[in-house]
């Protein structure tokens, strides 16, 4: 799991914060099950400040900044399994981000696909579709971190 807070004081003050947390379970014949969750909010941030859903990291299938706000929600579950080359994972992300007291999941993005992770996770490559229209398919390389 992971846990933000941010703070600034001066001539713009602002707060943010996020909380986040993952579980994997094993599964049989080298397979694990994850999730991922992921909220956060702020109060008084500039825009570049704002919490922002698309990409690789946060919510794969649609580029980055596809949604933004000073609020947001996002999930993702993954299947994978282990082989001598690296992990091929099925995978669905769900991701918000808008007006806090407004919180309107019929605005939420969706998105399935299927992804190869290297090098112990290293290199990652993801393949998505969007399940809400319009229904583009997008294709991302990219360094990850170390599992």
């Amino acid at each position: 799991g992971q846990a933000l807070l941010e703070f600034a004081e001066g001539d713009l003050s602002y707060l943010r914060y996020s909380l986040g947390a993952d579980v994997a379970f094993a599964l049989p014949v080298r397979m694990r099950l994850v999730f991922e969750t992921e909220a956060g909010s702020s109060v008084g941030a500039p825009p570049q400040k704002l919490w922002y859903l698309g990409g690789p990291l946060t919510l794969r299938g649609y580029s980055p900044r596809a949604a933004g706000g000073e609020s947001f929600g996002r999930g993702q579950v993954e299947i994978d399994r282990s082989f001598s080359f690296g992990r091929l994972a099925l995978f669905s992300d769900m991701g918000w981000a808008g007006d806090g007291s407004d919180i309107d999941l019929d605005e939420a993005l969706y998105s399935a696909g299927a992804g190869l992770a290297v090098i112990d996770g290293i290199l990652r490559i993801d393949g998505a579709w969007q399940l809400k229209s319009p229904h583009v398919f997008r294709l991302d390389i990219y360094l990850d971190q170390l599992l």
